[in-house]
């Protein structure tokens, strides 16, 4: 995986907006495939606990946005590509939210734990932090590769300055996860596998940023 070379500047303005303005936290709208009284379980995503990576957290509030996605996407359904670009679900499976705000929670979850900064909140919720963290989540979705079942996870993620909308770093994050067989309860677990080492990729990068973020803010404040 590697950095984004560069983010068109439209591209980057529309996550700006979106994140300033606390709006990131789409509903899990789309219509159902399921007939309606088709029996539903609901599955929760797997979660894996991320160790710390600092000592002493840093003294700054990140917000954490609901990433952006399609209509696809944007929804409680299990998406499965059985073949080519085919868009499928599977059946009688969901998840507990929508996939973009269970990918917030996640986020959220993993950056407490890791103790990189000293509070960590939904964006939105009237508190004011230092930086903002979102992005756009492309892909979600199980696709089959020489028929064996994959779990592919995309996120553009933006790490922003709240004071004046201004990106700390942008980078393109690209998971696939093998599933362990077909079964739907196989299924959820690769994707908590393909989650928690997205968390833990997003977390290495966001480290360094912010503490070069930390040093230059007290360096301006010791003046």
């Amino acid at each position: 995986m590697k950095p984004i070379a560069a983010i068109s500047s439209i591209s980057l303005r529309r996550v700006s907006r979106h994140l300033l303005a606390g709006a990131l936290a789409l509903g899990a709208a789309g219509c159902s495939l399921l007939p309606s009284n088709e029996p539903v379980v609901r599955y929760e995503l797997p979660v894996s606990t991320v160790p710390s990576v600092a000592s002493q957290p840093l003294s700054m509030t990140v917000a954490v946005a609901t990433p952006m996605a399609g209509q696809a996407l944007n929804s409680d359904r299990i998406v499965v590509m059985p073949e080519g670009n085919e868009l499928s679900a599977y059946k009688g499976a969901r998840w507990s939210d929508s996939a973009p705000i269970i990918l917030r929670q996640r986020q959220m979850l993993a950056l407490r734990e890791s103790g990189l900064v000293q509070m960590v909140v939904p964006a939105g919720t009237g508190l004011r932090p230092d930086v903002l963290l979102g992005g756009d989540l492309s892909a979600f979705q199980v696709r089959y590769e020489h028929g064996e079942p994959v779990v592919q996870v995309v996120l553009d993620a933006a790490l922003i300055r709240a004071s004046n909308a201004q990106p700390l770093g942008v980078k393109r994050f690209t998971i696939s996860q093998p599933v362990q067989g077909k079964q739907v309860p196989e299924v959820v677990q690769a994707y908590g596998q393909a989650v928690h080492t997205l968390n833990t990729q997003i977390i290495e990068w966001m480290a360094p940023l912010l503490q070069a973020y930390a040093s230059s803010t007290a360096d301006r404040g010791a003046k």
